[in-house]
């Protein structure tokens, strides 16, 4: 939260999120900076995604040497699949998103907690793509689910956006990084 409230600086450098509580964001955001929310929460789902990489990486090697080489070797990414990656893959998780946090919100009712399950259903079909998504899908999805459960009170517009803008903009960094360090 230390780290939001030195990024978020309003015009006379003062940090705005002194005394604002995680619900109060979208408020902030709504004052015309919403495209600020969308990086900002990229980066919040994209840096501890990488570090659980990592370590899913290490520990899987550290269990089976050969686990990698073990797996097909992945097609190499065109200009087509970086589309289909980047905007329509999370456009379809987003409404998947969505329909799973509706069907949880009718039995849990705190937000903490619909973000957790969302994500933790997330990770798992991410699973069974590939053994090691999960880690990095559980976080992303936390993020993702909860942003829209933020955004949702105000706008359901705000809310999908909220979803799907930072998924689509990690998806498409990640193809970057498939394309540029294979």
């Amino acid at each position: 939260m230390r780290a939001i409230q030195k990024i978020l600086l309003n015009r006379d450098n003062r940090t705005v999120f002194m005394k604002m509580k995680i619900h109060d964001i979208p408020s902030y955001f709504r004052r015309g900076k919403f495209l600020l929310y969308v990086p900002l929460a990229t980066a919040i789902a994209l840096i501890p995604s990488i570090a659980l990489a990592m370590v899913a990486v290490r520990v899987t090697l550290w269990f089976d040497p050969n686990f990698f080489s073990s797996l097909p070797t992945p097609s190499p990414f065109t200009p087509f699949r970086v589309f289909i990656f980047s905007l329509l893959v999370p456009l379809v998780e987003t409404w998947i998103v969505m329909w799973i946090i509706r069907t949880v919100r009718r039995f849990v009712r705190r937000p903490a907690l619909i973000a957790t399950i969302t994500a933790v259903i997330c990770g798992i079909a991410h699973e069974l793509a590939f053994p090691l998504w999960f880690f990095t899908a559980v976080w992303s999805f936390f993020v993702f689910s909860y942003g829209f459960l933020i955004w949702q009170p105000y706008s359901s517009r705000y809310a999908f956006f909220a979803a799907f803008l930072p998924h689509a903009l990690l998806n498409f960094l990640v193809s970057l990084s498939a394309i540029f360090w294979p």
